[in-house]
Order: C-alpha cells, then sequence, then structure tokens
C-alpha cells in the first residue's frame, strides 16, 4: 500500500518501510501514478488541507532589475556575426588593445562568452562605436 506524509512531502510503501511519519495518510495507486507523472511534467508535489497529496503549476519567479541586466549584459552584442559579452567587472583594456591595433598590429579580443573577435585598424572604429556604449550601460544606475 502507498502513503503520503504532508510533512515530509514524501512517499511511502508499507512493504518497504517499516517506519513512516504519524501523519502518513493511505493513498491509492492511481494518485501515487498521477503526482509521479505530473511531477516529471513540471508540477509540483504539494499537500492540500486534508494533507493529501495534490499538483500545483511551477511558477517561475519573476527575475529582478539587477538580473535582466546581468543577463543582458552576458547576451553582449553582436558584432561581425560574433556576439560580443562581458560583466561589469571584467577589466578589458580595449585602450590597450586600441594602442596596438594602431600600431598596426592585429589582436585576438576574447569575451565572456568565449567568442573571440580579431581587431585590426580595418573594424576598430566600427568595434568601438558598438562596444563602447554596450560596457557604458554596465554602469547606468
Amino acid at each position: 500500500m502507498k502513503y503520503y506524509s504532508a510533512t515530509t512531502n514524501g512517499f511511502y510503501d508499507n512493504g518497504i518501510h517499516k517506519n513512516m511519519p504519524e501523519d502518513s495518510v493511505q493513498i491509492t495507486d492511481n494518485l501515487y501514478n498521477q503526482m509521479i507523472s505530473g511531477q516529471s511534467s513540471g508540477s509540483i508535489i504539494s499537500s492540500d488541507i486534508n494533507d493529501l497529496p495534490v499538483l500545483i503549476d511551477y511558477v517561475a519567479p519573476e527575475p529582478s532589475a539587477e538580473e535582466v541586466r546581468n543577463n543582458a549584459m552576458l547576451a553582449g552584442v553582436e558584432f561581425e556575426g560574433v556576439m560580443c559579452s562581458a560583466f561589469k567587472e571584467d577589466q578589458w583594456g580595449l585602450s590597450s588593445v586600441r594602442a596596438y591595433v594602431l600600431a598596426g598590429s592585429e589582436i585576438p579580443f576574447k569575451f565572456v562568452n568565449q567568442n573571440v573577435i580579431i581587431l585590426n585598424d580595418e573594424n576598430l572604429a566600427a568595434f568601438e562605436a558598438v562596444w563602447i556604449p554596450f560596457r557604458a550601460s554596465f554602469f547606468v544606475i
């Protein structure tokens, strides 16, 4: 026989469990199967006012403003088909990269999401036009 305990929010089988919580109530195999099936479909098992198991829909919490902003930062901006992403804490020196590029070097610029873009004198100004406002958005309060 199957049992449910509201205090542990758990199921028990008297053929397996010798000790069960005191509030355990007998349930049908059908109800047990409904609960397990519902849980595997994303619902949450809870208990009703009679301490019987019920399924409730999972509702994801709304993200905070900070989480929304952090997700946007991680998503980044696209430049030449490459997603460029960063966090506020990243201390990338675009000014140092700029100096190397202006001296004629090509510099691989690596992002948080592991994408890399090669910056050179042909694309640096266009990249800065996209990247600098994106980075500045990290500091908007």
